[in-house]
């Protein structure tokens, strides 16, 4: 239950709270061309809340082109991730909130696969591993003390071609144990790591 409410809390900086004609926030979030996501996130919201009231569909936003949004309102929600999450975070801003690096294993463990589930990626090549990358820096070393405190080392360096930041698992032992501990909800990226730590063997 923690690890859901965890995992299913750290979306929302992908999120953007709006107010309604009641005291209430409305998060909506851009789920890209992936419909997927949008059943993802309902069932995840219903595991940590036993919450119905949240909702997938198409929406036309311009200039983009059609896509998935998801929709969730419910005050309960809101309470209980405002200790946690800052509604006025951007791409650049958010972090780590100091209680997370002072938890349990488990609820470290699915605030990272949230996290990994929206922005990681199972990078094949020469350097084969569990990859992220992002504009803001200061979030991945928070990312990267919570993998820290799993056993999982990584690393961060500048992308300068894209004006951001990666962080990258690689090595047998750090990529064995990311599936171990941390892993992927996403059927996708589950099948991608187990290709690559059989690469390993």
């Amino acid at each position: 239950m923690l690890g859901d409410k965890t995992r299913f809390g750290f979306f929302k900086r992908y999120g953007n709270w709006t107010r309604s004609s009641k005291p209430r926030g409305i998060l909506e979030i851009c789920l890209g061309s992936s419909g997927d996501w949008g059943k993802h996130l309902s069932d995840l919201a219903f595991r940590a809340y036993e919450l119905h009231g949240c909702t997938y569909s198409l929406k036309k936003t311009p200039p983009r082109k059609t896509e998935w949004r998801f929709t969730i309102s419910s005050p309960r929600v809101i309470r209980d991730l405002m200790p946690y999450f800052d509604t006025s975070w951007t791409g650049k801003t958010w972090k780590i909130a100091p209680a997370f690096f002072e938890t349990q294993t488990e609820i470290i463990a699915g605030l990272l696969r949230g996290y990994m589930d929206a922005d990681g990626f199972v990078h094949i090549s020469n350097t084969r591993g569990v990859r992220v990358e992002s504009v803001n820096k200061d979030g991945l070393l928070g990312i990267q003390l919570l993998l820290a405190k799993l056993g999982i080392e990584s690393r961060i360096y500048t992308r300068k071609s894209r004006r951001a930041w990666a962080l990258q698992i690689s090595r047998k032992q750090n990529v064995s144990g990311y599936r171990e501990l941390v892993g992927f909800s996403l059927p996708h990226k589950t099948r991608a790591l187990r290709s690559i730590c059989n690469l390993y063997k």
